[in-house]
């Protein structure tokens, strides 16, 4: 029984690390018309596609919060949260109770 509290817990232990990026500078020089600046094609076209593709991170980190937010309630009605709350000790450290 402490195996499956122990593993419930470290699969949530890092639900907060997700995938983040600052987009600012390409959004300035898109709405500037500085991107027209780049004469080289294939580089301007390279940063354009490179934050473009940052919108699927979006959406995955978004799949990943739903996701995760389902399994914690789920998870919520199986498991004691103060045994949960035990494993993780006050120094932070995962551990597994004795």
């Amino acid at each position: 029984m402490k195996r499956i509290y122990y593993l419930e817990r470290s699969a949530t232990m890092n639900v907060k690390n997700f995938l983040s990026y600052n987009a600012r500078t390409f959004e300035q020089m898109k709405h500037s018309g500085h991107l027209r600046l780049i004469r080289n094609q294939q580089v301007a076209d390279s940063i354009s596609a490179y934050y473009f593709s940052l919108q699927a991170l979006d959406l995955q980190n978004i799949i990943i919060k739903d996701r995760i937010t389902e399994y914690m309630q789920g998870a919520g009605k199986v498991f004691d949260a103060q045994i949960l709350f035990d494993i993780l000790r006050p120094n932070k450290s995962l551990q597994l109770i004795h």
